[in-house]
């Protein structure tokens, strides 16, 4: 079968979806061990995807392979601003002369240039329709499921303003700060009633409110495309998938693609739709001799 290196983003939509297990059946899929590593994460949080694709990557269903061209990945990491898991499944896939799954916008881009044939989650999903590998209801069914999680959509993401400036505290770095008389208040307030030290007080309020702003900007820079998944969800302290569920609570939804992207998508949909059509061929004569031998 065809091998094909995927990212996570990709990997985690087909899970959500339901179609990895029937991409399974007709591509040999290699994750590197950093791609691998940012799914395990979701284990963490109990996201059900994390747990799905580790039970296939034990079955040897999924394996795990590492770019071993150490001057390649330096190249790409000077050339493109791309989140690391993302790095090395390019690297792999150029290495290994292979297609990737992806579906980060940055990640696209830099396929693009490379001339790496690239499948998206529902590239992926029209092809199996159009090979008659799924029908049309459960064609309309996954394709909810990739509007919702996946963001997919034609029109443009509405610009919603955002807290941009934050603050970021540095392990063992003094941060001298100035504070109303509002928040002096309410810090030895709470001081009083919590029994614990101002600084702890101001710590903990900083740290929470880090956190929200931190995520509050991923899912800006994600919808304006500066950020990938990765990105955003290591910015936010998120898994990908937790991250991928915040961005569909949050109605975010993907740009429509440039038309140089569009038109490198169809190009490499037409390959995939040719590697379907000769492994379902294949594996019908497999079939077809198996029932004969029986017979």
């Amino acid at each position: 079968m065809e091998i094909v290196i995927s990212d996570s983003s990709t990997l985690i939509l087909l899970t959500k979806s339901k179609l990895l297990n029937l991409t399974l059946d007709y591509f040999d899929i290699v994750v590197p061990t950093i791609v691998y590593e940012e799914i395990e994460r979701g284990k963490l949080k109990n996201m059900e995807d994390a747990f799905e694709i580790e039970e296939l990557v034990n079955s040897r269903k999924i394996k795990i392979k590492d770019p071993k061209d150490k001057h390649l990945i330096e190249m790409l990491t000077r050339k493109f601003s791309l989140d690391v898991g993302e790095l090395h499944a390019i690297a792999l896939a150029k290495e290994e002369n292979k297609s990737v799954f992806i579906d980060d916008k940055k990640g696209l881009c830099a396929c693009k240039l490379l001339n790496i044939d690239t499948y998206t989650a529902i590239r992926l999903l029209n092809t199996f329709y159009l090979t008659k590998l799924l029908t049309k209801e459960e064609l309309k069914e996954k394709l909810e499921i990739l509007r919702i999680k996946g963001r997919y959509t034609v029109d443009d993401l509405k610009e919603t303003e955002f807290l941009t400036r934050w603050l970021i505290l540095e392990k063992k770095e003094n941060v001298s700060l100035r504070l109303s008389k509002d928040v002096v208040d309410r810090v030895n307030l709470l001081s009083k009633l919590e029994k614990l030290d101002k600084s702890i007080i101001l710590r903990r309020a900083i740290e929470l409110g880090l956190k929200e702003i931190s995520t509050e900007v991923a899912i800006k820079g994600f919808g304006e495309d500066r950020l990938s998944y990765s990105e955003g969800a290591k910015l936010s302290d998120m898994y990908v998938g937790e991250f991928m569920e915040l961005l569909s609570q949050r109605g975010v939804q993907i740009k429509p693609y440039s038309y140089e992207i569009k038109q490198h998508l169809d190009k490499s949909e037409k390959h995939l739709l040719q590697i379907l059509s000769d492994q379902i061929k294949k594996n019908k004569i497999k079939y077809n001799l198996k029932k004969k031998k029986d017979n």
